[in-house]
């Protein structure tokens, strides 16, 4: 009888320590992160100043998304000037701008422990700059690992662009102006 009770304490006890292990609460929610857009000019080399970054939600990138391109529409790798996740700035003359931006996250909870993860395979970000064409980048491949829940440092995204429209002066103009 004694070792009947022992066992059943040792079973209710083991119980309890292995619960909040078992237990998890998963969850959709939002995290804000500081997205940093930096946009260079490959031809003067230097940054971009006064070029318009647009950050939206749009559809994953077609990397992620290879199956199925051919169902999505152009219109949806652009931003929508409607959508509450669509914000606007330009860059300083630095080429620097700077976002908080809201992506979805998912979390599990458990008594000891919080994990999850952040994702951020659908924000692109669109650049437009007088004398460029127009720059679409998704931000998802700035990093090759998932992005951790507790994981707060920025977003970096360089964008590079030239200059299109300008005519590259002659080599023999550029001797004489030197002498």
């Amino acid at each position: 009888m004694k070792r009947w009770i022992i066992g059943v304490l040792v079973a209710i006890v083991g119980c309890l320590i292995a619960m909040p292990f078992l237990s998890a609460a998963k969850g959709i929610g939002r995290k804000t992160l500081d997205v940093i857009v930096y946009v260079i000019d490959t031809q003067v080399p230097g940054p971009v100043a006064n070029a318009t970054v647009t950050i939206f939600h749009g559809e994953r990138t077609p990397l992620e998304n290879t199956r199925f391109m051919s169902w999505i529409p152009p219109s949806k790798f652009l931003p929508n000037p409607d959508s509450p996740y669509t914000q606007i700035s330009s860059t300083d003359s630095y080429g620097i701008c700077s976002f908080q931006y809201q992506f979805t996250a998912i979390t599990s909870d458990a008594w000891f422990h919080h994990t999850g993860s952040v994702r951020i395979q659908d924000a692109w970000v669109h650049v437009s700059a007088p004398g460029r064409p127009d720059a679409l980048i998704p931000i998802d491949r700035q990093g090759i690992y998932p992005r951790d829940i507790h994981d707060e440092s920025p977003i970096c995204v360089t964008v590079v662009m030239n200059l299109c429209s300008q005519k590259k002066p002659e080599p023999d103009k550029l001797e004489s102006k030197t002498k």
